[in-house]
């Protein structure tokens, strides 16, 4: 996973995280619940999920407000 988590960085990539499913003890098979972990269990088969974030190109940071202000219609000024 190190290697993916690497790669995806050099691709210009940020923050990316692994999400490891749980087990269930009793069975020793997957609960559907993933979790954000940094290391996996040693297992014949697991399921994960690798995400990393792309930033926004350009000096426009996508903030909240900015994503509220582009659902709002443009107000016109009366004059």
């Amino acid at each position: 996973m190190a290697e993916i988590q690497e790669t995806l960085i050099e691709a210009g990539f940020v923050r990316p995280a692994v999400y490891w499913e749980g087990t269930v003890k009793k069975t020793g098979e997957g609960d559907g619940v993933f979790r954000r972990k940094t290391v996996g269990e040693a297992c014949g088969g697991w399921i994960a999920y690798i995400v990393a974030e792309k930033p926004v190109s350009g000096k426009q940071k996508v903030t909240a407000k900015s994503k509220t202000a582009a659902k709002r219609p443009a107000r016109r000024s009366v004059r």
